[in-house]
Formats: C-alpha cells, sequence, structure tokens
C-alpha cells in the first residue's frame, strides 16, 4: 500500500492509498459506479483499489488489450503493452483525482517492466479523453463503433 496526498485548489489535502487488489475487490465497486456497469469480458492482470479514510473511491483494471492484434499496432513486445480497461472514481472527489491517481499506478506498472498503456475515451457516453491528455497520451485516432450484446436489458462490451 502507498499513500499521497493530493492538495486542491483550496489547499486542503486529500489523502489516498493506492492498494494492489484482486478483481473481486473492485468488482462491485466498478459495476456499481461505471457508465457501463459491468466487468464481463474484462481481461485483467492488474486491479487497484483507491481508498480515502479506508473507504474505496476508486478503481482500475488493467490488462491485455481487448481487440485482437492491438498489441502489434503500438509495440514489437506485447508483454510490455497493457490497456487500462476500466476505471471509475466516486463522484465527490477533488479535482484532477483521476489524472492524479492514474499516473501513479502508471508509474506502478511502468517499475513493472511495462512501457505503452494504451486506453479508448467512449464519445457515445460524452468522454473526450481529456484524463488521458493530462496524462500526456498520445492521441492516435478514434477507432470505428465497437458491437455491443445487450442480455437481460443490460449492455455488454
Amino acid at each position: 500500500m502507498e499513500e499521497y496526498t493530493l492538495i486542491s485548489r483550496d489547499h486542503s489535502s486529500y489523502v489516498v492509498s493506492l492498494v494492489k487488489v484482486e478483481r473481486s475487490t473492485v468488482k462491485d465497486f466498478i459495476e456499481t459506479h461505471h457508465y457501463s456497469q459491468n466487468i464481463n469480458g474484462v481481461l485483467s492482470s492488474h486491479c487497484y483499489g483507491v481508498y480515502h479514510h479506508d473507504i474505496l473511491v476508486g478503481a482500475a483494471i488493467f490488462g491485455r488489450p481487448a481487440m485482437a492484434g492491438q498489441s502489434k499496432r503500438y509495440t514489437d513486445d506485447p508483454k510490455s503493452l497493457l490497456e487500462l480497461r476500466r476505471f471509475v472514481a466516486i463522484d465527490n472527489t477533488p479535482r484532477n483525482f483521476e489524472s492524479f491517481v492514474i499516473s501513479k499506478m502508471l508509474k506502478h506498472l511502468k517499475q513493472q517492466g511495462y512501457k505503452t498503456i494504451i486506453s479508448y475515451a467512449d464519445p457515445g457516453y460524452g468522454h473526450q479523453g481529456t484524463i488521458y491528455k493530462a496524462l500526456g497520451f498520445s492521441y492516435e485516432g478514434q477507432v470505428p463503433p465497437q458491437r455491443v450484446i445487450v442480455y437481460n436489458n443490460k449492455t455488454y462490451h
């Protein structure tokens, strides 16, 4: 567990603990707070929980890329690449919270030998990649819309 302090614009501090956790630890949190409301089919190799006063306030899942062949597009060494498959934080976290904690996760993954992290912003849900821009990700273009499966009134993508 690593502890970090985010200083907000009003100079108040927000202390968080970043913990590498099992998928089962963040499953319900992500399915409750993430716009997709599911992690079914999400390949995961690294999961993180972000805690504030021992309360889970954010979570992330990193794993192999969802789309076949994406590794080849970005690297000759597919074992050095991960995709940020899910990230979510509760709404009442401080400004820049998302980019702050993701940057700490990326640093941790880099120490483990990962060189390339990819992710996607879904404009269909109003996401424009603002957090990724703040983190210094490069924009590589828009991918064609993907098919989704709707089963029992739940959408899976």
